[in-house]
């Protein structure tokens, strides 16, 4: 097999790198005969130790499938590989995409830190808000679901119902979690993304 990897069949490849919280993984051609890059679809919330966690975890099959000499880098996209209007994955529009920095590849300075939940926050909150029906600006981010915002158990199943669709996540697992704050949202979707 030459180095550029060139007779490497992609779907072959993706199917062996089921980590959780990786939502998708495709296969693109390196720039200028470089090896092939993995690229792997996370969520856009993820934390910086999830993310390392998900690469060492990708390293590690990628060395026990004896696949290091045909993938020259991995890289955590915070997007959906898939485009609504796709049916499956289209590996040349990604590459595409990929190579002319169209998307949103997770580097040590776009993935957040533990402990800050601007954008995820926000967006759990618009969520909260719409779950209960009270203005956002009434909700911080320790605000209880049940004792300060006057919740109702079926309120809660709407609200992981919601929840699981914004950040597609199952929703009895967001309902198990028992997420009564915006913290224990925002940690759990970090960690589950």
């Amino acid at each position: 097999m030459p180095a550029t990897g060139e007779n490497v069949n992609p779907a072959l490849i993706e199917g062996l790198f089921d980590v959780s919280g990786v939502k998708a993984v495709c296969v693109v051609p390196g720039k200028q005969n470089a090896l092939p890059v993995l690229l792997a679809s996370v969520g856009r919330f993820i934390t910086s130790p999830r993310a390392e966690q998900i690469k060492k975890e990708l390293a590690r099959i990628a060395e026990e499938q004896a696949l290091t000499g045909m993938i020259g880098k991995i890289e955590l996209i915070g997007e959906d590989l898939i485009k609504p209007d796709e049916f499956k994955l289209n590996r040349r529009r990604i590459a595409s995409d990929y190579h002319s920095g169209r998307l949103n590849v997770l580097t040590s300075d776009t993935r957040r830190e533990e402990g800050e939940w601007d954008m995820l926050s926000l967006t759990i909150r618009g969520v909260l808000a719409a779950a209960l029906s009270v203005n956002a600006d009434e909700i911080s981010q320790k605000s209880d679901f049940f004792i300060d915002l006057g919740g109702t158990s079926l309120d809660y199943f709407a609200y992981a119902a919601a929840l699981g669709r914004e950040f597609s996540l199952p929703t009895q697992a967001l309902v198990s979690a028992n997420l009564r704050t915006i913290e224990d949202a925002a940690r759990f979707i970090g960690s589950n993304q």
